[in-house]
């Protein structure tokens, strides 16, 4: 057995380092049988990745589609380099939505092959999917915040919560209070925009006559967090005032009411969050550099959405399924949609789009694309373009129009697309959709002559 105590040796160091190390890898972020989801294969360097119908590269039957080629794509690394080849297949490889022959890879990469979709992370060799009820993910990013989360959970120190707006960063501040074992409540507070007279009565309450309209005493958010904690959301629009007070509180663990002469005592436990750079506004002159330093001590970054693609699917199906009384299921055209996306309102705006598709598009326990929903999903067309407003989306036609349109122009996609009126990667959409296969419709114009070459 280790001695707990010893002194960690160069060895320890070099291997905690390998495990540290971030390694380009594959994460399944959809296929037809949900329980694939959130296998993933790391590629090693200088390897070689052969990926084909009934291979077991990403794990046994991960690949028996009869739309994957028994030799689709194979995916090179050479260092922090990764490319994938297209190897001729008959449905081609995908990349962000674009048919692709080869492609250098980089991290929030979604790919395409046969109905198997894949993410391009760059994570650590050791990490374990999370497994939790209320913070929905498989990625390492949602399984590093836990981790985090459990490490500060126990203390009773200030948590700083990062992240950009519609992150949840609510959701991971009350399951710091949750595991923390305090027997008090959970209450919030926005900080943002409201007056300091207001912020400071809401947090610190205030007394009869305090101000006009105080007709009574009134018990502030922190006397009521006695016991639990207390979340104040959008620190950084907080006024000088307002954070002189909260880090008086936090030196002394007492506060005034507003309007009296006697502090109330308070073992609430503070934890803030802001989408904001404090240190830009303690530069700024805006926000107190010694509250900055006291709530830098517990630092918690939620990453944003495009960070942690492989969450997007299983997010998706946890808010869709609000809306059926069983089970649900994204289409797959729906989980491309959505997983190719940049979402800047992050998790929030998600929600928002796949509750719409859910209402709009649930059949037989399956959500499917919307034209709404696609419309959302592409603000602008192909060529650049935005929509007229009140324009309606163009929906895909019926798949033998579209093999009329192929026939009529002997399989030339450009010049199809053209006669359809829509870009050459919108008809190659409709055609995946579809699941038009343009090798096997070849045989028919083998003899002809494009007279579009």
């Amino acid at each position: 057995m280790m001695d707990a105590h010893r002194t960690p040796t160069d060895a320890d160091h070099a291997s905690r380092r390998a495990a540290e190390e971030r390694h380009p890898t594959l994460v399944i972020a959809f296929h037809p049988e949900p329980a694939y989801i959130g296998r993933n294969r790391t590629l090693e360097d200088g390897e070689v990745l052969l990926i084909g119908r009934n291979s077991r590269v990403l794990g046994a039957g991960a690949l028996n589609d009869t739309r994957v080629s028994r030799e689709h794509a194979e995916v090179r690394r050479s260092g922090d380099d990764v490319r994938i080849r297209d190897l001729e297949s008959r449905n081609s490889t995908w990349v962000n939505g674009e048919p692709i022959t080869t492609a250098t890879l980089a991290p929030g990469d979604v790919i395409e092959i046969g109905d198997l979709v894949l993410v391009v992370q760059f994570l650590p060799v050791r990490w374990f999917p999370p497994r939790h009820p209320r913070l929905v993910g498989i990625s390492a990013a949602l399984a590093g915040v836990l981790a985090q989360v459990d490490q500060v959970a126990q203390g009773f120190s200030t948590v700083l919560l990062l992240g950009e707006t519609g992150t949840g960063r609510e959701l991971v501040a009350r399951e710091i209070h949750e595991g923390s074992g305090r027997s008090g409540p959970f209450v919030a507070l926005d900080c943002g925009g409201l007056p300091d007279d207001l912020v400071h009565s809401e947090l610190f309450g205030h007394v009869e006559g305090a101000f006009p309209g105080a007709d009574r005493d009134q018990t502030g958010l922190l006397e009521a967090a006695r016991g639990g904690t207390l979340f104040l959301n959008e620190i950084g629009g907080a006024s000088l005032v307002l954070q002189g007070n909260l880090l008086r509180f936090l030196e002394e663990g007492a506060a005034r009411p507003l309007g009296s002469d006697r502090a109330i005592q308070s073992d609430a436990r503070v934890i803030v969050s802001t989408d904001r750079s404090l240190r830009e506004l303690v530069e700024a002159g805006s926000f107190r550099e010694d509250l900055l330093a006291r709530l830098s001590r517990g630092e918690i970054l939620v990453p944003p959405l495009r960070e942690r693609r492989e969450d997007i699917v299983p997010l998706a199906t946890y808010f869709a399924r609000r809306y059926t009384d069983g089970p649900v299921v994204l289409s797959r055209a729906l989980a491309v949609a959505l997983l190719i996306q940049p979402w800047p309102g992050n998790v929030r705006e998600l929600q928002g789009v796949v509750e719409r598709a859910a209402v709009e598009g649930v059949e037989e326990d399956r959500v499917e694309l919307t034209p709404w929903v696609e419309e959302v999903l592409r603000p602008e067309v192909d060529d650049g373009t935005s929509p007229l407003v009140g324009t309606e989306p163009r929906a895909r036609p019926e798949p033998e129009v579209l093999v009329a349109a192929l026939r009529a122009r002997v399989g030339n996609v450009s010049v199809a697309a053209t006669d359809l009126g829509v870009s050459r990667s919108t008809l190659y959409r409709w055609m995946r959709d579809a699941r038009i296969d343009l090798e096997r419709l070849s045989y028919e114009w083998e003899d002809l002559t494009d007279p579009w070459p």
